[in-house]
């Protein structure tokens, strides 16, 4: 493998080591394309070699693909497309047994024979992609395919300070990175995670899953006014002061470029402790599991602490929902959070209470503190008016 060109470009200007020795841009972009959860426009798939052509044109050298993500042969069809030199750029991928491959010893070395092939014949850096059955034995074959030179660095990725246990006791070699979900408002729901990769010198590579549009009216919005800058570029600078990678996904060459400029400008501490405590009292984390005409149940907590759900059907409230239910999954998901374990809540709907064919619901959220937050409201849609007795 040739050495890394980590030549004054843009994609290099910020970087870190890696306690392989390693270098590591910490600007990077994210190959996802097509996945929609959080309603944004994620691209195609198909046009995966167009989008990284683009991001590596503007200056970008720090590229995220994933076996199940189906874009790594498009990446090296970008790096191709672009002129940007294989040893120029620094690419992560992750593999997810049960999922991309079968678990076992043998179909993960396949995986990640198969992945450097795709790549240009190496992975910078490759991750397992969950803690998932499995993950055991690819992080065995991650071990030997970095003592043969296949990849250069292994991690990890979601895992939890559990996992990270388990993997200082099982393995030869300790990871260097650990990419979790990770913006300035859910923060404080890593904090176990962030603290144990601090400890262990693990770099934390972030994805942001476009975060941005929940800055506004906080800290987000007046640091943003304090720099000049976007909601989008002060998230992304709060990651790197932090000595966090961050790999967010654009198609976009104008946000592309937003994007990188944030090589230009600085936070002050002051700035970086304001985004640090962004999460204002009324933040509540909650989702709704089962929604229909007789029942709506999910989970829901609140750092300032949640004294009730209200129930509101095409405005007007009806009931409300019985809330205590141990969710042990939506701790283990939060970090263990304030009030992320007894949170589950439901809540039956009167018979003869839909009197439309199409009714919204939505619920409201009373805290502690007596403020009000109401959730998006989600329509129903039924056949009759009254249910069967």
């Amino acid at each position: 493998m040739e050495p890394h060109d980590t030549s004054n470009t843009a994609g290099w200007a910020e970087r870190t080591v890696l306690k392989d020795g390693n270098p590591m841009p910490l600007l990077g972009i994210g190959t996802q394309y097509g996945w929609s959860e959080d309603g944004q426009n994620r691209g195609q798939i198909e046009r995966t070699a167009q989008y990284v052509a683009l991001g590596l044109r503007t200056g970008f050298r720090l590229i995220d693909t994933a076996r199940c993500y189906g874009t790594e042969v498009g990446v090296l069809q970008g790096l191709e497309a672009s002129g940007v030199a294989r040893s120029a750029a620094f690419v992560i991928s992750k593999a997810w047994p049960g999922v991309d491959h079968t678990p076992g010893l043998v179909s993960s070395r396949a995986a990640i024979a198969e992945s450097a092939a795709r790549l240009g014949g190496y992975v910078d850096l490759y991750l397992v992609h969950h803690p998932v059955p499995g993950w055991q034995d690819l992080w065995r074959a991650l071990e030997e395919a970095r003592d043969q030179g296949l990849v250069r660095s292994i991690g990890v990725s979601n895992f939890l300070p559990e996992h990270l246990d388990e993997l200082a006791r099982i393995g030869r070699h300790a990871p260097v990175a650990n990419e979790v979900h990770l913006h300035p408002f859910i923060a404080s729901d890593r904090a176990a995670t962030l603290r144990r990769c601090a400890a262990d010198h693990v770099v934390v590579i972030a994805f942001p899953r476009s975060p941005w549009r929940d800055g506004q009216g906080t800290a987000v919005d007046e640091v943003a006014r304090e720099v000049s800058r976007t909601r989008a570029q002060v998230m992304l600078r709060w990651a790197i002061e932090h000595g966090h990678a961050i790999v967010p996904l654009s198609t976009d060459e104008q946000h592309l470029r937003e994007n990188l400029a944030v090589h230009e400008f600085r936070l002050t501490p002051v700035q970086v402790n304001a985004l640090d405590h962004v999460r204002v009292a009324t933040k509540v984390n909650h989702a709704i599991d089962v929604l229909n005409a007789e029942l709506v149940e999910g989970w829901a907590f609140a750092p300032a602490g949640l004294a009730a759900i209200h129930v509101l059907v095409d405005g007007k409230a009806v009931g409300t929902a019985s809330h205590g239910r141990s969710r042990p999954d939506v701790q283990k998901a939060y970090d263990g959070a304030a009030g992320s374990l007894d949170c589950g809540f439901s809540f039956r709907f009167p018979d003869g209470l839909f009197t439309r064919a199409a009714c919204d619901v939505a619920l409201s959220f009373e805290l502690a503190s007596g403020a009000r937050v109401a959730s998006r409201s989600t329509t129903v849609r039924h056949e009759h008016n009254e249910r069967p007795r």
